[in-house]
């Protein structure tokens, strides 16, 4: 079976032959503002048109991603049994009678459930340590192994038919990478930190830009006011009915009391 860091490395080198495959699409597929801003409704405009068409790009950067995979990986698997990465690192994804995967197998164990592996501090990778054949999630879905090869692309036959599996290391890894997720997002939230100044800067410097953006809040501003007064409004004419409600029937109980009085007499 192959080893944990021959199957991370390889797993690097496809990301990275599919990122710069698939960036340029994504990187064309984005918004790229280059109007003018005269206004609060310009700055409006703009505002609106990053929110909406970021979200499109989002939902094509993902299309060209899973075609990329499915093309990527099923011709691959199917024809070879190894991605470049793979054949880099001497290493063949096979089935147990070590035949390829066909394409919908690549694609469902690469495309789909690789993002599964990773969703939970990547635990899914990690799970080769507590398999037997060092199998992990994506692996365990389609029944493949990732076994070693020669030079020439041949599988290294021999080895015991499992392993020890090592249930410490396959849940430290995780916890590890949680602690390093968590250093990487205060990391990055120093760093925009840091440049927060900078970018108040830049919008000071740019007159046209910080006037819009002024009358974009006052404009946002008021209409909250607006809002404020409306309800007031409402909340005082609702006062009066239920004020005038209650006099009427005070009214009503005076004038009960006294028809009552006067029959008395």
């Amino acid at each position: 079976m192959a080893g944990f860091w021959r199957r991370f490395g390889a797993h690097l080198v496809d990301s990275l032959i599919i990122g710069l495959v698939t960036s340029p699409f994504g990187m064309a597929a984005n918004f790229n503002y280059t109007g003018n801003i005269d206004n609060a409704e310009d700055f409006r405009n703009i505002m609106a048109g990053v929110g909406s068409l970021f979200s499109m790009s989002q939902m094509i950067g993902w299309a060209i991603f899973f075609a990329s995979a499915y093309f990527y990986y099923g011709w691959f698997y199917s024809t070879k049994g190894q991605t470049p990465g793979k054949m880099l690192m001497k290493i063949k994804v096979v089935k147990e009678n070590l035949s390829y995967l066909d394409w919908n197998e690549a694609f469902i164990r690469d495309g789909l459930m690789k993002l599964v592996s990773g969703a939970i501090l990547s635990l899914g990778y990690f799970w080769f340590f507590a398999n037997p054949k060092r199998q992990t999630w994506h692996d365990s879905v389609v029944h493949s192994y990732v076994v070693q090869t020669d030079k020439d692309g041949n599988i290294v036959m021999g080895g015991p038919e499992s392993y020890p599996a090592s249930k410490a290391k396959a849940f430290a890894f995780p916890c590890g990478c949680c602690l390093l997720y968590i250093i990487l997002i205060v990391g990055a939230i120093l760093l925009i930190g840091s440049m927060a100044p900078e970018i108040r800067k830049m919008g000071e410097n740019n007159p046209a830009l910080r006037d819009a953006a002024i009358e974009y809040k006052e404009s946002k501003k008021s209409t909250n006011m607006d809002k404020f007064f409306e309800e007031l409004e409402g909340g005082q004419e609702g006062m009066q009915k239920q004020n005038m409600q209650q006099l009427e029937m005070m009214q009503k109980q005076l004038e009960n009391q006294l028809e009552s009085g006067m029959r008395e007499q």
